[in-house]
């Protein structure tokens, strides 16, 4: 694991914002896990993400854990296809959302996750989570709820989204990103003193009182500016770099 980049953001709209701008980056098989104490902002975090991939600004996005998986797509998605392979054992556990927008990604769906309720390790036989990492993008909050047959060190390959600071009395939140896998250890390693991350978060920032996908379409112009690089053995994908400033100076 990479040891991590830090991104210091003002307030719960900068924390959408960080959403917003990680789903323009997003690609199929994508895994982020968010962590944090309770009321650090996973949730927001990923309300501007869904936001932004939908393009839908006014999405409702609420938290999953009393439900313990929610699924999105837009109308050319297989959402419900692939959320029903996903259910696993337990439909009652999830449910899937028709979104009404246009995905970034057409036809893709994102699961948004939250398994604190639950014991350590119980939701992985309620969910087909192998299937839902390799089918959608993956917001998962609490997965150290997961348990060891689902995570480890190097499975699945994902981007931890750790935040730091908690509740309305906080003075801004501090995130660190810490890479698991090639997708994401080359993107934060080789650009972690360009600051095009901290970029794309202003970007979405200025444009935030326009409306979340505004935002994420601001952010969006940002990484298309960034170079790419071709992942060894994997010659027809080239993925995004995401520069950002080191923790270290």
């Amino acid at each position: 694991m990479s040891p991590g980049v830090r991104i210091d953001l003002d307030d719960v709209h900068a924390t959408e914002n960080l959403g917003a701008y990680l789903a323009t980056l997003a690609k199929l098989g994508d895994v982020f896990f968010l962590i944090g104490e309770l009321g650090a902002g996973k949730t927001a975090l990923a309300r501007g993400f869904l936001r932004s991939f939908f393009q839908k600004g006014m999405l409702d996005v609420p938290s999953p854990s009393y439900l313990i998986s929610l699924s999105y797509g837009d109308s050319s998605s297989t959402a419900s296809i692939e959320g029903d392979k996903a259910i696993g054992k337990d439909a009652e556990k999830h449910q899937t959302w028709d979104t009404g927008g246009n995905a970034r990604i057409p036809g893709v769906t994102v699961y948004h996750c939250d398994p604190y309720r639950l014991a350590e390790g119980k939701v992985a036989a309620l969910l087909d989570f192998p299937n839902i990492f390799e089918h959608g993008i993956s917001l998962i909050e609490w997965p150290n709820r997961l348990g060891p047959q689902l995570v480890t060190e190097v499975t699945p390959p994902r981007l931890e989204v750790v935040i730091e600071g908690m509740g309305p009395q906080a003075h801004g939140r501090t995130v660190t990103l810490k890479a698991v896998g090639l997708r994401w250890e080359e993107a934060l390693a080789r650009y972690e003193n360009a600051g095009m991350l901290a970029a794309g978060v202003k970007a979405a920032d200025d444009h935030r009182y326009a409306g979340i996908e505004k935002a994420g379409e601001a952010a969006h112009a940002v990484a298309k500016e960034m170079p790419t690089f071709i992942p060894p053995g994997d010659p027809k994908v080239a993925w995004p770099i995401i520069p950002v400033s080191s923790p270290h100076r």
